[in-house]
């Protein structure tokens, strides 16, 4: 890998597509409302007609390099088997160039699942891990073992999990416990997502400043594992490091998603982030392309993440270059955040470390690099 390949188009036209937003598992802290959650409506398969078209008129104007399909919910595999078949088959028959993914919990998965996933969305499968807020019975720790025998079972059937933690304000301080669990049970590819209270107030979303040192504590460790070979490839923390030793754009550093995400409710109603899914709309598919993309309601977050959500030190920030404000679901408001949106404290630790062990920064950037 040359790391100028960093810099270039890693643009993707993604569309998460929610054929069910009932859930199995029932989390308190899901960002889908308690009725949508419990739903039973499925998308038909003309919605995911409609959805495929917009799509591709999607993918056809934007600077992107592929489209890649992302099976959400809710719940993918609490559908019934053949339902999901369907629907793949569908995507594979009209959009053939399009990636198929899936992003599951993993607790209803059983090994007669594994067919149609190896067949649709390859050896890969993404999954939600939670270390507080999810239990059986009111224990954390009971979920995670049924988790981590859903993943030996999905490893033994041929997949790779990558698992992903919405730090809560219950993680807090735990980043290098999360750390040494994910290496004691094998897992050296992870990613840590922000967790948004789009829509409503939740005094369990840590603060910027919190999400920054939660980020920091979580690269030290990472740092360290580097020191004695072991490279834990991290989403926040390649991404900070390539933003720091190459100015590249990554996860949620100088993002495009408000221009190049899709989300199709099962009713075909469209948005442009999962988070926001539930309590925003672009129009239907219905419509096409150009009812999403002529969408006031879309126009106007677009304007506003390129636009307005600089705060008054984003000029001058010396990672504005790469980091463009960072999520635009985040509050850019340090005064009371106690931190921006693009996290600048975590990114001064993780620059500072660049300059003190420049040979660890770039060896882990090499060893994670694809």
């Amino acid at each position: 890998m040359v790391f100028s390949d960093i810099r270039k188009n890693n643009r993707v036209v993604t569309a998460y597509l929610k054929p069910s937003d009932y859930c199995s598992v029932g989390c308190e802290h899901c960002y889908l409302p308690y009725e949508a959650r419990t739903s039973r409506v499925r998308m038909t398969l003309n919605t995911l007609d409609k959805a495929i078209e917009t799509i591709r008129g999607m993918a056809s104007v934007q600077p992107a390099r592929g489209i890649l399909i992302v099976w959400h919910g809710g719940e993918p595999l609490a559908l019934p088997k053949e339902y999901f078949r369907k629907m793949c088959e569908r995507v594979r028959e009209r959009l053939p160039e399009a990636i198929q993914s899936i992003q599951t919990s993993l607790i209803p998965y059983r090994k007669d699942w594994a067919p149609i996933l190896l067949e649709f969305t390859g050896t890969h499968i993404g999954s939600s891990i939670d270390f507080s807020l999810r239990t059986i019975r009111g224990n954390a720790e009971r979920y995670q073992l049924l988790w981590l025998k859903k993943a030996a079972q999905a490893r033994q059937d041929g997949f790779s999990v990558t698992p992903g933690v919405v730090p809560s304000r219950h993680e807090l301080g735990r980043g290098i416990e999360i750390c040494d669990w994910m290496e004691r049970h094998g897992f050296l590819d992870w990613n840590i997502d922000r967790y948004n209270s789009h829509g409503k107030e939740d005094l369990l979303r840590p603060s910027n400043i919190e999400h920054s040192e939660f980020l920091t504590q979580v690269f030290k460790a990472a740092m360290k594992r580097v020191e004695r070979g072991v490279f834990m490839k991290i989403n926040t923390v390649r991404a900070a490091l390539a933003g720091i030793l190459v100015g590249a754009t990554g996860d949620r550093w100088g993002t495009s998603c408000s221009r190049d995400f899709i989300v199709v409710n099962p009713d075909g109603t469209a948005s442009a982030c999962p988070d926001m899914a539930g309590y925003s709309s672009y129009g239907h598919v219905s419509g096409g392309f150009w009812e999403f993309s002529g969408s006031e309601a879309r126009r106007k977050w677009i304007r506003n993440h390129l636009i307005g959500r600089a705060n008054p030190n984003c000029r001058s920030c010396r990672f504005n270059g790469f980091c463009r404000t960072g999520c635009p679901l985040t509050p850019n408001a340090p005064e009371l955040e106690g931190d921006c949106s693009g996290y600048s404290r975590h990114l001064s630790h993780v620059a500072d470390f660049a300059v003190r062990k420049p040979d660890i920064a770039w060896k882990y950037l090499r060893e994670t690099t694809e």
